[in-house]
């Protein structure tokens, strides 16, 4: 779960590198029409939230794998009724966890403020890289019934991507701490 915010934490830290905002101007305004006309913030909210999810329910199996490993870690000290013990307290808070997550994730990422902050950030990038006509032609696009299917097309297809990127995750996880690893081991002393 922590691996997967880093994530976001980095790609919105690129956005905000990349981006020269936009002064308040008819390319901003336009930019925040467009954004609620794309419903922008909501669709970024639920993209984050499958995300959640299925990054999660991915990860679940590995958390427990790796409970089963320290609890046979454990000192031969350790009585195998405490140990079963601590194991099922574990995976109890794990059930419990797994399933408060949607509720849990919803409240976070619906909140109002989130999801204006989302349309603001995004307005401000469309401004700083698109034309005012540009932007009116967007909005004309999208306020269009072809438009409103490939907004449709476009939330559905964001979903339908989700299993590609769990199958792809741990290799870049992989290969990312292999690349880290390399790095330490060339830093000098």
């Amino acid at each position: 779960m922590k691996n997967c915010f880093t994530w976001i934490m980095v790609v919105a830290m690129q956005f905000f590198s990349l981006t020269t905002w936009a002064a308040e101007s008819k390319e901003l305004e336009t930019a925040r029409q467009l954004m609620k006309t794309m419903q922008y913030g909501e669709v970024m909210a639920n993209t984050m939230e499958a995300g959640i999810h299925d990054y999660f329910a991915a990860k679940s199996g590995v958390m427990i794998g790796k409970l089963l490993a320290e609890n046979e870690q454990l000192s031969e000290a350790t009585k195998p009724e405490d140990i079963e013990r601590q194991l099922n307290q574990r995976l109890k808070l794990l059930d419990i966890a797994t399933a408060k997550l949607p509720e849990m994730t919803h409240t976070l990422l619906h909140n109002p403020q989130l999801i204006r902050d989302l349309d603001e950030f995004a307005a401000n990038l469309y401004a700083s890289h698109f034309s005012l006509d540009e932007l009116r032609q967007l909005t004309a696009l999208y306020a269009s019934p072809v438009g409103k299917k490939l907004l449709q097309l476009t939330h559905t297809e964001q979903a339908a991507f989700i299993p590609l990127f769990q199958k792809w995750m741990p290799r870049w996880d992989v290969e990312m701490q292999s690349q880290l690893r390399a790095l330490r081991d060339q830093a000098p002393e």
